[in-house]
């Protein structure tokens, strides 16, 4: 059978061969039959439940225990324990660090201030440092600014041709100057 384990060092796969008699290299698992595979240096072998040393088999080709001593008996089981690796180089410190590539899928719950790229989100407030300045795009569906929304002076609120500024409130809507001056 083959079973995957969570070891304390780690999650492993597990290769069961038994033996009909005299081997003394492995590389097909009898249960099931499959071709074993490990990555070097992170395997252990065991016969009839007892590990051997590294000295009694060679494991370097990723794929096959040979040089088994002794050899195999009628009736031994031999389990290889292959240990899954990992690289740390694809990870980000708990400390803090960088990723590189796109994240997708994801929600930003920070309760602290942060950085993306030139875009600084502190205290409610989103900052472009780029000298390129801020686009929000929405395809699917209008862009609404919460609560009041104040330009600088000298910055201008630019629409597509077919895009509208929408006012609400009666003073506006019923005032031909202000309507001259704003379409103006």
């Amino acid at each position: 059978m083959y079973i995957g384990n969570d070891l304390s060092r780690g999650r492993s796969t597990l290769y069961y061969f038994d033996a009909s008699g005299s081997e003394t290299s492995i590389t097909t698992a009898t249960r099931p039959a499959v071709a074993i595979s490990y990555t070097v240096g992170w395997v252990a072998v065991y016969l009839n439940g007892v590990r051997l040393h590294d000295t009694d088999y060679t494991a370097t080709t990723g794929n096959s225990i040979t040089a088994i001593n002794p050899a195999l008996v009628s009736g031994d089981v031999v389990i290889i324990e292959a240990a899954h690796t990992f690289s740390v180089s694809d990870s980000v410190p708990a400390t803090g660090g960088t990723f590189t590539g796109a994240v997708t899928g994801t929600t930003i719950d920070a309760t602290t201030d942060f950085t993306v790229g030139n875009l600084v989100i502190a205290a409610g407030t989103i900052t472009d440092t780029s000298a390129v300045g801020l686009t929000i795009n929405s395809t699917n569906a209008d862009i609404t600014l919460g609560q009041d929304t104040t330009l600088a002076a000298g910055k201008d609120l630019e629409t597509s041709t077919t895009g509208k500024i929408k006012m609400k409130g009666s003073f506006m809507q019923n005032s031909v100057h202000q309507s001259w001056v704003l379409g103006g």
